[in-house]
């Protein structure tokens, strides 16, 4: 209704979507009386008029009328495509005034007959409309009944088939899929992936068995697609290594073999093999793209998630064929721990495959020569330039078809010793051979730390472990070659696991391209694919970090009551310790009434555990 010329005293105009009254009209503004009796002025635009009532009335005794014939009225407009308040009113009630407008603007505010025009004005709908309308009404309405039912049995601790859509979208928000889910509101909960967890797993829609921690980190679930096609043309042009012994020794089960050792008695040289992927992937190529979008194997204890496609392992892994090709770097190391004399080739050979356990006990019946010999120079060079060897309690986690977890214990055995050296031996003896050649590689660096030889020197206690721990500076890859201080190393490349980490695989294509003179990857790209690369490591690693710690306590759900010996790592304030766990791998904080030093030994029960924190619970059942 237009203002201009005409007086809008005791007119019923509505303000912010509630009805109000024109009382006064002043000389730019009008003042209005609210629902809340409140007096108002402000320029008469910011309204809009229902009515313009001859007589007074009172704003607070405005009511709803009955409407009697509805349906007629609006069938008789059907002719029609627009109406006004005070026509519509009239033909309703045979009136207009105040209750009659404000009872029209009610019945066109519900939008079901008619609905308002930006003027104003009202718009007749027709029957079709009118049917979607109602249709839409009803359709929101069983959805809000739908919504409130489930918030009450999420409420009552429970669900029904019919919730799945809406527990999807807790799902989502337990996993990190998404940020927000909207039933937390009508919950009064906190709305977070933890407060999801711990709803999943109160109503039974979850259980102890569904990890989590899969799918929070981004990390990629599905092993390479890609389609791998092995290059059989290169096996001609090997060097045939098969006279050597080659032995490959990995942990019991182990499925991606990718290295192996040797040793040549009549050249007097150790040789240390490779898996060669690079033979049969091309830089850029659809399986190597895949490997660089997922940096690394996964491994959790559910499964392995493979960087290469998995028959890709099956073909190269160093012993599943009969004869298997290999990048081979032999060497000589001097009493001084110094290598050289190193040649690097393509090979073939032929692998034995074993366990760290049978070489534990069979160590002297393998033809390793001085291979013995060589770690102990190497490791005693190491050592004199500040190389910290720390020995952490290590598990690992295993699951049956039934879930049923078991933790195992890996010791400390000379066998482990002489393949980590060996490993080490082969990354030192490429690094010199990509320095000499100016070779752009990935470079495994550390920065210097501060140890003095003599504390090196004393770290013989699991609390000197995690101390120095501490105090070691987090390693980095660089296009530089630098020092690896924690390993006491002048420069050194991570070059022994192809099949598992995909700067590995960025090593070998370097070095595939260098000996057949073919074009390097520039130090740009590298520099770039460090950087890419960092992303799905850090994921990957997160999500085994969580992953192993959900399995833990999974363990300890099935175990109840277990006990434990536990070591004194670190005093901490108000008489709480940190303490090592051997037998979980696993460090926590406790409150203790007794004095303790470091390294004593406090005997614990596990009480109970926390799935959604993470925590697992003991009491001190034995103290000083």
């Amino acid at each position: 209704m237009l203002l201009e010329n005409q007086s809008i005293k005791n007119a019923l105009v509505i303000f912010k979507s509630k009805p109000a009254k024109v009382v006064e009209i002043l000389d730019k503004k009008i003042e209005i009386e609210t629902l809340d009796s409140k007096n108002i002025k402000l320029p008469a635009k910011n309204v809009q008029i229902l009515t313009v009532v001859e007589n007074d009335f009172d704003l607070d005794k405005l009511e709803k009328l009955e409407i009697p014939e509805l349906e007629l009225t609006w069938e008789l407009l059907q002719e029609q495509q627009q109406t006004s308040i005070d026509e519509l009113s009239e033909l309703l009630f045979e009136s207009v005034g105040a209750n009659q407008a404000y009872t029209v603007w009610l019945l066109v505010s519900e939008g079901e007959y008619f609905s308002f025009h930006d003027d104003f004005t009202i718009n007749i709908h027709s029957q079709e409309q009118k049917n979607e309308i109602v249709s839409d009404k009803q359709e929101k309405l069983r959805k809000e009944q739908e919504l409130n039912d489930f918030i009450e049995r999420l409420n009552n601790k429970t669900f029904n088939v019919e919730d799945t859509k809406f527990l999807k979208e807790i799902e989502a928000l337990a996993t990190l899929k998404s940020t927000k889910c909207r039933f937390f509101k009508y919950l009064n909960m906190e709305e977070s992936e933890n407060s999801a967890y711990k709803l999943l797993l109160d109503i039974g829609y979850w259980d102890e068995f569904f990890n989590p921690h899969l799918y929070r980190y981004g990390a990629e679930l599905e092993s390479n697609p890609a389609e791998f096609k092995y290059n059989s043309g290169s096996d001609s042009q090997r060097v045939d290594l098969t006279h050597l012994t080659a032995y490959a020794i990995d942990d019991e089960g182990s499925n991606d073999p990718d290295d192996a050792i040797s040793w040549d008695a009549q050249q007097n040289k150790m040789w240390v093999h490779i898996a060669d992927p690079s033979s049969s992937i091309s830089f850029g190529d659809e399986v190597d793209l895949e490997a660089r979008a997922r940096g690394s194997n996964l491994y959790v204890p559910e499964h392995i998630i493979t960087m290469l496609p998995p028959q890709a392992t099956q073909k190269l892994g160093l012993g599943l064929q009969e004869v298997s090709p290999a990048l081979s770097v032999g060497f000589r190391l001097d009493e001084s721990g110094d290598i050289h004399d190193i040649e690097i080739c393509f090979s073939n050979i032929k692998v034995t495959r074993y366990s760290y356990e049978f070489v534990e006990e069979n160590i002297s019946a393998l033809e390793l020569g001085d291979i013995e010999v060589y770690t102990k120079y190497f490791t005693d060079k190491r050592l004199a330039k500040g190389a910290v060897e720390l020995d952490f309690p290590e598990i690992k986690i295993s699951l049956d078809n039934d879930k049923n977890v078991k933790l195992t214990d890996l010791p400390r055995l000379n066998s482990r010793t002489l393949v980590r050296d060996t490993m080490l031996m082969a990354g030192v003896a490429i690094g010199q051979f990509c320095k000499e050649n100016n070779i752009c590689v990935p470079f495994s660096t550390q920065p210097e730390h501060d140890l003095e030889q003599d504390d090196l020197e004393n770290i013989d206690s699991i609390a000197d472990m995690f101390a120095t721990r501490k105090k070691l500076q987090r390693g980095k890859y660089s296009t530089e070659p630098d020092v690896h201080a924690g390993m006491g190393l002048d420069s050194y490349v991570q070059v022994t696991s192809p099949l598992r980490r995909y700067l590995d695989l960025l090593v070998h294509y370097q070095l595939r391209n260098f000996l057949e003179n073919k074009q390097m990857i520039s130090v740009d790209d590298v520099d770039n694919i460090i950087a890419q690369v960092d992303i799905p490591i850090k994921s990957n690693r997160q999500t085994e970090r969580f992953s192993n710690s959900h399995w833990k306590l999974v363990y300890l759900m099935q175990n109840p009551n277990l006990e434990f010996q536990a070591a004194v790592i670190e005093k901490l304030d108000k008489g709480r310790l940190m303490v090592s766990i051997a037998d979980l791998a696993m460090t926590k904080k406790l409150a203790v009434s007794g004095k303790y030093d470091l390294n004593d030994q406090i005997k614990l029960q596990n009480t109970s555990v926390n799935l959604v924190t993470q925590e697992a619970f003991f009491k001190v059942i034995e103290e000083n």
